[in-house]
């Protein structure tokens, strides 16, 4: 059953409040005025979609989300342009993610345009939290829980649909992390969910964080949880190595849509882009640490980085694996700065949109 979009209820705040100032826009600290809700049952399917001031949320102690990690979430922004329009940028990709994510979890089915429509209204009435700072944008946090009352593990018969809005400075306070590779922890395995963006895959890599923290580092390199211990993905984002490809060319790597990394939008968008160069060839394959390990040694490794929506793409600084070292903030980021350019001038409107990424909001 479909979300009877064009149901949609309004109930506006009382007490509004204003955009805060720049210097406090701290990623994920601030929301803005309205929230978006939907609830749906097993027996009567969705409800009517509203958007009602933003507000702690009553859920029942025995909700199988707080129990068996019964809920997913997607992660996108809005921007608000020189041209004084406000872009999504690919939110149909999201929300496919967004739907394919609940499927693998037995949640409940999701239409992915119908949670576009949903997602612009909400941004929509909340517009004057789009800030127009640069590197500043909306956070956009859809969500899906199972809100079905029951102390045992099973599909859910009862469910809640929220969306909200975080207005957002920069993801990162240090431009180039250290990373810590690491075999000991795997984020995801075969036949898991490491390509949904369910909490369970998130929650077990804090503690790990934490030990990177306490070697110098600030991101974990994860890797596969086989013997050649293939690269996948950097902290939560997917991870690019770039390569010498002969005297004048370039090669950028990236694990592949194997299921055991997230199939991220900016990951897509960073290879559509390299594919359009003639001096840029793109693989997707399988990559072990010793590979890369050997990239940084022989000097063919010109720079690696993460991408993400939050981030969008983050150089790296250095490596550490083992009793291996190296530093990487000499590396040559003409692939990754070149990048962050196209993508960041299409979502802000500055640059030409050739394969129409952006959804404008009237």
């Amino acid at each position: 059953m479909s979300i009877p979009v064009a149901d949609l209820t309004i109930e506006l705040t009382q007490t509004p409040t204003e955009l805060p100032p720049q210097d406090k826009l701290k990623f994920g600290h601030c929301f803005s005025d309205h929230m978006l809700e939907c609830d749906w049952t097993d027996e009567e399917g969705w409800g009517v979609p509203r958007i009602v001031p933003f507000h702690n949320m009553s859920i029942h102690p025995a909700s199988t989300c707080l129990h068996y990690g019964l809920e997913i979430f997607e992660g996108l922004k809005a921007y608000y342009g020189d041209d004084d329009k406000i872009r999504l940028f690919r939110p149909l990709k999201n929300a496919q993610r967004f739907a394919d994510s609940a499927s693998r979890l037995d949640l409940p089915a999701i239409v992915p345009e119908e949670l576009v429509e949903l997602i612009k209204a909400v941004v929509k009435v909340d517009e004057k939290f789009i800030p127009k700072a640069a590197a500043h944008s909306l956070y956009i946090r859809p969500t899906l829980v199972s809100t079905h009352q029951y102390l045992g593990v099973c599909r859910p018969k009862a469910a809640k649909l929220f969306i909200i809005l975080s207005p957002s400075g920069p993801y990162f306070a240090t431009s180039a992390p250290k990373l810590l590779a690491t075999d000991k922890y795997a984020r995801a395995a075969p036949g898991g969910v490491g390509a949904c963006k369910c909490g369970g895959n998130y929650a077990p890599t804090i503690m790990p964080q934490s030990m990177a923290a306490k070697q110098g580092c600030q991101q974990i390199l994860w890797l596969s949880p086989d013997e050649e211990h293939f690269l996948t993905e950097v902290g939560a984002m997917n991870f690019f190595c770039v390569v010498k490809d002969g005297e004048d060319k370039k090669k950028i790597v990236t694990a592949p849509l194997d299921g055991l990394i997230l199939p991220g939008v900016t990951r897509d968008s960073m290879l559509t882009l390299c594919a359009s160069r003639d001096d840029i060839s793109v693989e997707e394959r399988p990559v072990p640490i010793k590979e890369l390990l050997g990239w940084i040694e022989s000097g063919e490794l010109l720079e690696c980085f993460g991408t993400g929506t939050a981030a969008v793409v983050t150089p790296v600084g250095g490596l550490k694996y083992k009793d291996f070292d190296a530093d990487l903030n000499k590396s040559d980021r003409s692939v990754s700065e070149w990048a962050y350019s196209q993508i960041t001038g299409i979502q802000w409107g500055k640059v030409e949109d050739k394969n129409n990424w952006t959804v404008v909001i009237e």
